[in-house]
């Protein structure tokens, strides 16, 4: 070890003691010992549980917001109204014929068909819900 860690130790431990309130005395050898000691006797009574699991936050709102967390936090997921949605609720098929349905009901399909002289046909991988436009 050169003298350069020697140092870097030093102003560490004189930051330390320097925190927490002493001045720093070259005659005076417990100087980190009391330090410790002073730092160690913090009030960790507004501290949070680690058992709470975020319970005991005080203003979980102020607490979303420090985090950077959204309205989309607060939202579950699903298909319903007002919640995430679950993209694994919306059914696919991507084939030849194939289809894609989207939140709210809309399906989009594509597919090949024939033409006869009564016009085209498609068979369609599902059914529309209402109707083929």
């Amino acid at each position: 070890m050169d003298e350069a860690i020697f140092d870097a130790w030093q102003e560490e431990v004189c930051a330390v003691i320097e925190r927490s309130g002493i001045k720093l005395n070259k005659d005076q050898h417990d100087q980190l010992y009391k330090a410790i000691r002073t730092l160690s006797k913090g009030d960790f009574s507004k501290a949070l549980a680690k058992d709470q699991n975020g319970a005991d936050i005080p203003d979980k709102l102020v607490f979303r917001e420090n985090l950077g967390l959204m309205e989309a936090a607060l939202r579950s997921v699903g298909t319903g109204e007002n919640q995430l949605p679950d993209m694994s609720s919306f059914p696919n098929r991507f084939n030849v014929n194939g289809f894609q349905e989207f939140p709210g009901g809309l399906i989009l399909q594509w597919g090949q068909g024939g033409t006869t002289s009564a016009g085209v046909t498609i068979q369609f991988p599902t059914s529309f819900r209402h109707q083929c436009f």
